[in-house]
C-alpha cells in the first residue's frame, strides 16, 4: 500500500514538472514553500534547493494589500481565491502572474495549493491588439477586412469619409459597392488571380471607385490576402489611398509648366513661320503686280503652295502640342498597328524608296487599354523619321513585346544616327535635325506616351542608326 502511494506521489509530481502554468505549494502560516514544478524554477530561474524553505513573499512582490485580503479571505473560507502579483526572478526580471490558489490536504495540516500563470505576454497581445484596432480605426487611408468569400467584415473610419457609406451599410457586402463603371472584368479577374496565387498573393493598382452618392475618386489601391498556419485563405485586407488631391496637383504642374513654356515656344513658333511667311509675301506681291513671265508663273504657284503648307504644317503642329485631347483608352492590339504601319510603308514606295521594311510581333502581348490613335500616331511618327534619315535605302524594324507588366515597340533604323548633342534635347519643341520641319513630331510623341503612364528610350550612335523604344504600361482597365 505504501509502495502504491508512493508510486502515485511520483507520478502526481510528474504530472506537475510536465505542466506549463507555475505550481507552488506553501505554508498557509509561515508561507514558507513546501513544494514547487519545474515551471517555478525555469520561469523564476532558481532552483529547487534554493526555493524551498523560503517565504513565498520573497518571490512576489507588488501585491496590493486590499486586493490580497479580499484573495486570503476567498481561500480561508475554502474558495478558490484570484489574485495578480509580480514575481521577481534571480537574473532581477519582473514577471506579471494570475495566481489561483486554494487549500489542500498535506502531510495531515493544510497547504496552499497555487497554479500562477505568466499574463505578461498576454498583456502584451492585447496591449498589441488594442494598438493595431486604434491604428486600424484612426487611419487616415480607408482600410477594409474581408472574409474568404470576398464580403466585407469591417471598415475603418476613414471609409465611411471618403465612400460615405456607414460600417452597418458596408458590412455583409462585397466590393461591387465600390465598383465605378471604369473597372472592368479583365482588372478583377487580374486582382483575383494575383490573390490567389500562393506565391504572390498580392495586387496593387490605381483604380475610379465610386462612393455611395455616385461620385468617382481615383484611389491607389492594394489588396492582401490573410492565411493560417496551414495557408488556407482566411480573408483579404485592403488599403485604398485617395489621389484626387495628387491628380489635380500633376494637372496644375502640368498647366504651370506649359504656361511657363509659352513664351519661349512662341519665340521658336516666330522663327519658324517668319522664312516661309517671307517667301509666301514675296510671291504674293509679284502676283500683284502682275506682269509675272509664264516662265516664272509655275515657279510662284510652286512658291506659294509649298510654303503655304509649310505654314500650316507648323501651326498643326504647334495646336498639337499646346492644346493636346484627351486619351481616349479601349481595348487595343498593338501587334495589329504596326503589322498595319509595316504595310502601308511597303505599299508606298514613293516614301520609303528601296528601304527594307521588317516587322516582329509577339503573340504573348494581349490586347491592353490605350488610345489607338494618338499611339498610332507616335508610331507612326517615329517611323517615318526613321525612313527620312535613311534617305531612301537602309532596313526598318519595328518589333512589339511584353517586358514585365509593360508592353514595348523598338523601332531601328540603319540611318546616319542622332548626333550625341542632340540626344538629350531630341523630345524638345523644335528640336530637328531636317532641313526642313517644325521639331514638334517627336515631342508631341512623348507627351501622348507620357499621358499614357509610358516613356520612350532612344540610343544612337553617329553613322550606326537609331533605336527608338515605346514602353506603355498593359492597363486592364479604364481610367
Amino acid at each position: 500500500m505504501r509502495a502504491a502511494k508512493a508510486s502515485l506521489a511520483r507520478v502526481f509530481h510528474q504530472a506537475l514538472d510536465a505542466a506549463a502554468d507555475l505550481v507552488w505549494l506553501r505554508d498557509p502560516v509561515t508561507g514558507a514553500v513546501l513544494e514547487v514544478n519545474a515551471a517555478v524554477t525555469k520561469v523564476v530561474g532558481y532552483s529547487r534547493d534554493e526555493i524551498l524553505g523560503r517565504n513565498f513573499r520573497d518571490f512576489a512582490t507588488d501585491l496590493d494589500p486590499e486586493a490580497y485580503a479580499r484573495y486570503w479571505k476567498e481561500v480561508e473560507a475554502g474558495r478558490t481565491g484570484l489574485i495578480a502579483a509580480t514575481m521577481l526572478s534571480k537574473s532581477g526580471r519582473r514577471i506579471r502572474l494570475e495566481c489561483r490558489s486554494s487549500l489542500i490536504p498535506y502531510g495531515g495540516k493544510k497547504a496552499v495549493f497555487c497554479i500562477a500563470r505568466d499574463i505578461g505576454e498576454t498583456l502584451k497581445e492585447e496591449r498589441s491588439r488594442a494598438f493595431l484596432q486604434e491604428a486600424f480605426k484612426r487611419s487616415s487611408d480607408v482600410v477594409i477586412f474581408y472574409d474568404a468569400d470576398g464580403i466585407i467584415t469591417q471598415v475603418n473610419d476613414a471609409f465611411e469619409k471618403h465612400y460615405g457609406y456607414s460600417r452597418e451599410e458596408a458590412v455583409g457586402r462585397g466590393q461591387e459597392i465600390l465598383r465605378s463603371r471604369h473597372s472592368t472584368d479583365e482588372l478583377y479577374r487580374g486582382m483575383r488571380e494575383a490573390l490567389l496565387d500562393a506565391a504572390r498573393g498580392f495586387w496593387r493598382g490605381e483604380i475610379i471607385s465610386r462612393t455611395k452618392d455616385g461620385r468617382e475618386i481615383p484611389v491607389m489601391l492594394s489588396f492582401t490576402t490573410v492565411r493560417n498556419s496551414l495557408g488556407e485563405i482566411t480573408g483579404f485586407v485592403s488599403n485604398a489611398v485617395d489621389i484626387s488631391e495628387f491628380k489635380a496637383l500633376q494637372e496644375r504642374l502640368a498647366q504651370a509648366q506649359s504656361l511657363a513654356a509659352v513664351g519661349e515656344m512662341a519665340a521658336m513658333l516666330a522663327h519658324e513661320i517668319r522664312n516661309p511667311l517671307g517667301a509666301v509675301v514675296m510671291a504674293a506681291k509679284r502676283v500683284a503686280e502682275g506682269g509675272i513671265p509664264v516662265e516664272d508663273r509655275d515657279a510662284v504657284l510652286r512658291i506659294l503652295l509649298s510654303q503655304s503648307s509649310r505654314l500650316n504644317e507648323t501651326l498643326s503642329h504647334f495646336l498639337a502640342y499646346a492644346r493636346p485631347r484627351d486619351i481616349k483608352l479601349s481595348r487595343s492590339n498593338l501587334n495589329a498597328m504596326i503589322a498595319e504601319i509595316g504595310d502601308i510603308m511597303r505599299a508606298d514606295r514613293d516614301v520609303v524608296g528601296a528601304i527594307r521594311v521588317a516587322i516582329s510581333v509577339d503573340p504573348a502581348l494581349a490586347p491592353f487599354y490605350m488610345d489607338p490613335d494618338q499611339i498610332r500616331q507616335v508610331l507612326w511618327n517615329i517611323a517615318l523619321n526613321a525612313v527620312q534619315a535613311m534617305e531612301g535605302e537602309g532596313a526598318l524594324r519595328m518589333r512589339a513585346g511584353l517586358r514585365g507588366e509593360e508592353a514595348f515597340v523598338e523601332i531601328a533604323d540603319t540611318g546616319p544616327g542622332v548626333p550625341p548633342e542632340l540626344l538629350k534635347t531630341i523630345f524638345n519643341p523644335f528640336t530637328t535635325t531636317k532641313a526642313q520641319g517644325t521639331g514638334l513630331g517627336l515631342a508631341i510623341s512623348e507627351r501622348i506616351v507620357k499621358a499614357h503612364g509610358g516613356r520612350i528610350e532612344v540610343s544612337s550612335r553617329p553613322g550606326a542608326g537609331a533605336i527608338f523604344s515605346v514602353y506603355l504600361p498593359c492597363r486592364q482597365c479604364c481610367s
